[in-house]
């Protein structure tokens, strides 16, 4: 069974850590991963391109409203 997870603020730090990890323990999970910037993302992106099915980006900033909707 696939695990879906949401992980804010993925571009670096601790967000990064976490959606590297989630990666790797399993190779059914999926994750969304959001940064408010994910031109600007660059190791966001370079995992996207080793997992596109299992990595979703999404740009979000939480502070923008219509960036939530």
């Amino acid at each position: 069974m696939s695990i879906i997870t949401l992980v804010t603020g993925a571009n670096r730090g601790l967000g990064l850590g976490f959606v590297k990890h989630l990666l790797q323990q399993s190779s059914s999970n999926i994750v969304v991963a959001t940064a408010r910037d994910v031109t600007a993302a660059t190791d966001l992106q370079e995992l996207k391109k080793k997992e596109p099915q299992r990595l979703h980006v999404v740009s979000l900033d939480i502070s923008v409203d219509s960036s939530v909707e």
